[in-house]
C-alpha cells in the first residue's frame, strides 16, 4: 500500500493550523480571567473596585465617584457578588 506523501503532509498541516488556532483562542481567553482594578474614589484614588472572577471588591475610604452620567467601568461585566469593606459612602 502506497502513502501519497503530498496529501499526506497536507493534512498534516491542516491539523497543525486548527491546532494552533485553538491554542490561540485558548490563550486570549485566559489573558481576559485576571481581575481588573478601577480607582473609583470621589477624591481620585480613595477607593478601588476590583472584579476578580465575577466579585466585584469596593474598598477604600469615602466616597464613590459618582458614575450616575457616565456608567461604572463594571457595568459591562459578567457580576456575580459584591463585597463592600466598611467606611464606604455609596452615592
Amino acid at each position: 500500500m502506497r502513502i501519497d506523501q503530498s496529501n499526506f503532509l497536507i493534512n498534516i498541516i491542516i491539523i497543525m493550523n486548527k491546532l494552533y488556532i485553538l491554542f490561540l483562542c485558548g490563550w486570549m481567553c485566559a489573558v481576559n480571567l485576571g481581575a481588573q482594578t478601577w480607582d473609583c474614589g470621589d477624591q481620585g484614588n480613595n477607593l478601588t473596585a476590583t472584579l476578580d472572577n465575577g466579585t466585584l471588591t469596593i474598598a477604600g475610604t469615602g466616597a464613590m465617584a459618582n458614575f450616575a452620567s457616565n456608567g461604572a467601568p463594571w457595568v459591562s461585566s459578567d457580576l456575580f457578588r459584591t463585597i463592600i469593606h466598611a467606611n464606604q459612602e455609596l452615592k
